[in-house]
């Protein structure tokens, strides 16, 4: 009877410390999802501090001017004013932006955690960058403390080539010059590049240590021509609008029969809209998508119908916190005019855009061929899917992924792309790219195989495989590639510290 008692009390124990052990479980469970939810909010607030103190920074140093710039800035990005501070510092040089949310937790409020505190900052300056009258190298790699690394594949250069970090060379490289501040390795498949009296190529096998140059400037004044060709746009007035249309679904027959009208219409949508934007063919006027939530709005015409839907205007999107799809995957459409995407983010699928876009948020384009003929293309981030034609000049604030395969992106006439911030990836196949490839604070990597007529340059630059080639520039481009200033004068610049 004793043993008996004894095993029933260690029963319960049991039981009890089960539900003890449960109980811990669920609460660090609960905890973890709520911090990724967190940490989520604290990579969007730290974009948009970087953002608002960049903005900020070019209104110094008169301090009115930054405040305005720095909250309308965050504002756009989704944040409250109250939300955000802003302070000048130094001798009216610097700006620090921080913004502070709560976010609200759903499983650990069983802990009596109701809500998490996220907050971030960024300070920026307004330096002097001074700039050469020409940029000489071919490919230029910035960073003292890394690696131009030439890996296993084939590499033609025709022209210079020069890292302030090392060099370091694995495939087949011809180029017309190597040099480094700090040396590096050329295996013995490097050969250097020269013409004689007649014009024929002559190559001389060069392999061991890397030709001394001393450090070499980051070109800056790339940077401030290229951002000469983004004008901000602003969401006309309520009367610009002739029509209004309030509806949930994008094939309601009451907004078909105003798109009838060919005038400037507001399109303002309840709830998360569905249907297809019907027949759309050879619409005349300016369209302002009004929307609240992740939509993907399919362009259609008339079943059995030949015709491609065609916008004949500018389209302006308001959609803060989502993501706005044009897509077509029938006969395709056509925008001839600028898109503004003035909050939220922008899917652009199987669409022919004749105009400028600018993204407040991310750019992706995806599905069928997605055709783009603009002076400048700008977004937060670019991703772009297989089948995407770009002539333009791609400006990016953070990472531009230009990818694909054997259909990937590819440019008829001129493609530049810009990172102000962030990283290049380049991953076409067999594309000629007529253009510059400039991340001044990122890292460059180019994975496949591509022909440049222009040149490449990063704060780092890697080619890990592949075949690519680079020639000078044959073709004229939509911003300036020299400096702007004739005078040698050094020009003022943006730049986050902190």
């Amino acid at each position: 009877m004793k043993i008996k008692r004894k095993w029933k009390e260690e029963d319960g124990a049991s039981a009890v410390l089960v539900i003890l052990l449960i109980t811990v479980i669920f609460s660090f469970t609960a905890l973890a999802i709520d911090l990724g939810s967190a940490y989520n909010l604290k990579v969007r607030i730290q974009s948009a501090c970087d953002l608002a103190a960049l903005a900020g920074a070019k209104k110094l140093p008169d301090t009115c001017a930054v405040l305005t710039a720095a909250k309308e800035n965050a504002a756009k990005n989704g944040f409250r004013e109250e939300d955000v501070s802003v302070s000048v510092l130094g001798a009216a040089d610097k700006v620090r932006v921080s913004i502070k949310n709560d976010k609200p937790t759903f499983f650990a409020r069983v802990m009596g955690i109701n809500s998490l505190e996220v907050s971030c900052q960024a300070v920026a300056a307004y330096e002097e960058m001074s700039f050469d009258e020409d940029f000489e190298y071919a490919i230029f790699s910035g960073d003292p403390d890394a690696d131009l690394n030439m890996g296993w594949g084939n590499y033609w250069v025709d022209g210079k080539v020069h890292a302030n970090g090392t060099v370091t060379t694995g495939g087949y490289v011809y180029a017309d010059k190597i040099t480094s501040d700090k040396g590096g390795d050329l295996k013995y498949n490097t050969f250097i590049t020269s013409r004689d009296a007649t014009g024929e190529v002559e190559t001389e096998r060069k392999n061991g240590e890397v030709d001394h140059a001393e450090v070499v400037e980051m070109p800056y004044y790339l940077g401030d021509n290229i951002d000469a060709l983004i004008v901000e746009p602003s969401l006309p007035s309520n009367d610009y609008w002739v029509n209004t249309v309030t509806t949930s679904r994008f094939d309601d027959t009451a907004l078909y029969d105003t798109l009838k009208k060919n005038q400037n219409t507001h399109i303002k949508t309840t709830g998360t809209p569905n249907g297809y934007m019907n027949q759309i063919v050879n619409f005349e006027g300016d369209l302002y998508l009004d929307l609240n939530s992740d939509v993907s709005i399919q362009f259609f015409s008339q079943y059995g119908s030949n015709e491609t839907d065609v916008i004949n205007g500018d389209i302006y999107i308001t959609n803060p916190g989502h993501t706005t799809g044009l897509v077509n995957y029938g006969n395709g459409f056509t925008v001839n005019g600028n898109i503004y995407v003035m909050s939220g983010n922008l899917n652009l699928a199987n669409a022919a855009v004749n105009g400028n876009i600018y993204c407040a948020g991310n750019m992706t384009t995806d599905g069928g061929l997605t055709q783009i003929r603009a002076k400048y293309v700008y977004a937060n981030s670019l991703k772009t899917g297989n089948s995407t034609d770009i002539n333009a000049t791609i400006i990016t604030e953070y990472d531009a992924e230009v990818m694909g395969g054997s259909n990937g992106v590819y440019s008829s006439s001129t493609l530049s792309v810009y990172s102000r911030h962030g990283n290049i990836k380049f991953g076409t196949n067999y594309s000629d790219i007529h253009g510059y490839i400039f991340a001044p604070y990122g890292d460059i990597d180019i994975v496949a195989n591509n022909e440049i007529y222009g040149k490449i340059i990063g704060n780092t630059v890697s080619m890990q495989s592949g075949n690519v080639k680079v020639h000078p520039l044959d073709k004229e481009l939509d911003f300036e590639i020299k400096k702007k200033s004739e005078s040698g004068e050094a020009k003022r610049k943006a730049r986050l510290i902190q």
